[in-house]
């Protein structure tokens, strides 16, 4: 059987199914077509490292021909089987996604998705100067009313206007920069 012919016998054994949901005979039959796909993939790379000086150019015959099966239950004790590196594999999955599960999320995230009323009950205090210092130039009372100003509208859209006809001019903000976008995406949040 041919390489792909293997993946493919493989691919429809599980057929969307984990493998701990197969049965025995359908472990068999993956652990023998993995057992083919490994031989090959040997051989083939064997003939790639020893190409036969001979047939330059030309495909080694031997690589394309199919190889007698053979019966590979006996494992040498200090052998790993392939079965059991993907069981390993999986397993260490599982525990990574398991405890993934437990991640509390933070507060921004927490937060993330929820309007509120007023931008200052979400700027953190790093936040506040960071803005001041980034995109109001070190003007308090600019930022103090730009916050203001923005608590009063009613809708995104005055918010946004005000953003990119008026803030975006006067500070000269490049809406590109990682602090004005962050500035914004709290805007943005404010009016969901």
């Amino acid at each position: 059987m041919t390489f792909e012919g293997l993946l493919e016998e493989v691919n429809q054994i599980l057929a969307g199914r984990a493998f701990s949901e197969l049965d025995l005979h359908e472990v068999e039959r993956v652990r023998m077509a993995l057992s083919r796909i490994y031989d090959l993939s040997v051989e083939r790379r064997y003939a790639l490292l020893h190409p036969p000086s001979a047939n330059i150019g030309k495909p080694d015959p031997k690589v394309d021909e199919p190889v007698e099966e053979t019966d590979l239950t006996e494992i040498s004790p200090n052998q790993i089987s392939l079965i059991d590196s993907i069981e390993e594999i999986k397993l260490e999955q599982s525990i990574n996604e398991t405890f993934s599960e437990y991640k509390k999320p933070t507060l921004s995230q927490q937060m993330a998705g929820r309007g509120f009323q007023d931008l200052t009950s979400v700027i953190s205090i790093n936040q506040k100067f960071k803005f001041i210092s980034e995109l109001f130039g070190g003007d308090t009372d600019a930022y103090q009313q730009t916050i203001d100003r923005i608590n009063r509208f009613s809708s995104y859209l005055e918010a946004d206007d005000y953003l990119q006809n008026t803030l975006k001019n006067q500070h000269e903000w490049e809406m590109q920069n990682p602090i004005v976008i962050e500035f914004i995406e709290l805007i943005e949040r404010r009016f969901l």
